[in-house]
């Protein structure tokens, strides 16, 4: 006998999950190639799951400006918080404005559970693919066999972390339907470094802050170094505008200011790390001293440096160090108002899959929940227009 639902959301993260708290009325079927529903959300946040921001605005998001408005003004950070205290969630705010779990993310993903007591939810199960049939519904195609629905809702997430079960299915999907899957690539994400910059290899564990400029934006924040290349919130929100070519470091505003007049070393008269500043004045080929020893083509190399250091990362980290992915399923075929396509009528769309990443700090999930939101109630409306209409569903 074939199982048939209302809905198929494919992928059990949190936009897949979150979604199902608002269709419990309905049947529904979460498919999941995990054991576990919300594998990625356990690990966010350093396992304590930052889930929103105070301050959540298109300027935190890389796309389309109006279409993620959209998708915030129905449901932001208020109405989240609001709905999140309503179902018993105790949390903190801490610095940069960020919210987070009063103690870990199994709080926040035990409520988003909630709705699996009442659906159906198919974990281990490889997605392979979906059709329409004739009669205005899908056919999910899965590893063991197949399911229908009337409406699906794909969740898949991005390509981060392969190892807890990410993989291109939803792209795979979206081309299959017509769609068109924006160029993708690790974001929030460290930058490797060339051979040139070998030196920072050797800082490993090192922290500091720093003011970058990549392509038209100017960052602050903590960079770590690592040794794979460079680190830290600071890097990983480049990682979002670095495309390729050279970034530009301020590791001090005003140098000179330390140094002028100063009768001590070099790397005892800056606020920084002495292992840093012994570093990088041997890349620079300086010997530590007084700064007023320095011939002055010298003493302009190093400030120079230490305001403006400037190089071209030779790549990132890669996926499996990716907390997300840049670019996916292009907006213009997507209707904000209800996450549907727009060329294949009854498929909806929610979270990562679709060409919308957010800067640290919460915004990501953020943007899952409220993209799922508008696409539950997308659903909610189109089974109730169906039903009006005489349509069958279920």
């Amino acid at each position: 006998m074939r199982e048939r639902f209302d809905v198929a959301i494919l992928g059990a993260g949190a936009s897949g999950l979150f979604a199902a708290r608002w269709l419990e009325g309905l049947s529904v079927c979460l498919i999941d190639s995990n054991l576990e529903a919300g594998k990625k959300l356990r690990v966010s946040g350093g396992g304590r799951c930052n889930f929103t921001n105070e301050y959540v605005g298109t300027e935190h998001f890389v796309g389309e400006e109006r279409f993620i408005q959209e998708a915030l003004d129905r449901f932001g950070p208020k109405e989240l918080l609001a709905w999140l205290e309503s179902e018993g969630l105790s949390y903190v705010k801490v610095k940069n404005h960020q919210y987070f779990c009063a103690k870990n993310s199994q709080e926040l993903l035990a409520i988003l559970l909630r709705s699996l007591q009442k659906q159906s939810f198919k974990k281990g199960e490889r997605i392979q693919g979906i059709t329409k049939l004739p009669e205005n519904r899908f056919k999910i195609m899965l590893s063991k066999g197949s399911i229908e629905a009337t409406l699906v809702l794909v969740a898949t997430g991005g390509m981060s972390y392969p190892l807890l079960g990410a993989s291109g299915i939803g792209y795979e999907i979206a081309q299959a339907l017509g769609h068109e899957v924006n160029p993708l690539k690790p974001a929030l994400v460290g930058l490797t470094l060339q051979s040139s910059e070998s030196w920072m290899k050797e800082l490993s564990g090192i922290s500091l802050p720093a003011t970058l400029k990549v392509e038209n934006h100017t960052l602050q924040g903590d960079m770590l170094f690592a040794h794979r290349g460079i680190s830290g919130p600071l890097i990983l929100d480049a990682s979002l505008f670095w495309k390729k070519g050279s970034i530009e470091i301020s590791f001090l505003s005003d140098p000179l200011r330390y140094l002028k007049g100063s009768k001590g070393f070099i790397s005892s008269s800056l606020p920084l790390p002495k292992r840093f500043t012994k570093a990088l004045l041997d890349a620079l080929g300086i010997m530590d001293g007084p700064f007023d020893s320095l011939q002055s083509p010298l003493q302009t190399t190093l400030l120079n440096a230490l305001m403006a250091y400037t190089f071209a990362p030779a790549g990132n980290f890669g996926y499996s160090k990716a907390e997300v992915t840049l670019g996916g399923v292009s907006l213009g075929e997507i209707d904000p108002k209800t996450m549907e396509s727009r060329l294949c009528s009854g498929v909806f769309w929610a979270g990562e899959v679709l060409d919308v990443t957010g800067r640290l700090g919460g915004y990501n999930l953020q943007w899952a929940f409220s993209s799922a939101y508008v696409a539950a109630q997308g659903i909610i409306q189109k089974l109730s227009s169906s039903s009006s209409k005489g349509i069958p569903h279920g």
